[in-house]
């Protein structure tokens, strides 16, 4: 398995084409598809599954597997996601 962010940026407000990325302004749509790509192209199983919190905003851990190993996927996720990664906590703009 292989795991790694979702995303390389925290998403920019709704309507913004550009997001930052080590001080430089950088296409939103380029780097959004940056980590997911390889897998969506390969036809890999694949998770995302929310493991913390940056300035309020959710971060996603991508997890990949091989061929057909969806059930491999979903336990890693299940068994993370009994850790609690957020303690308790939301992104302040979900309110339940």
């Amino acid at each position: 398995m292989i795991n790694a962010p979702t995303l390389p940026v925290k998403p920019p407000k709704l309507g913004k084409n550009l997001v930052e990325l080590n001080g430089k302004e950088e296409d939103i749509t380029s780097q959004f598809m940056r980590f997911n790509l390889p897998g969506n192209l390969s036809g890999i199983p694949a998770l995302s599954i929310p493991c913390g919190l940056n300035e309020d905003m959710p971060v996603g851990l991508q997890i990949m597997g091989p061929a057909f190993g969806e059930g491999k996927i979903l336990n890693a996720g299940y068994a993370l996601e009994r850790t609690h990664p957020l303690h308790g906590e939301k992104p302040k703009f979900v309110s339940y």
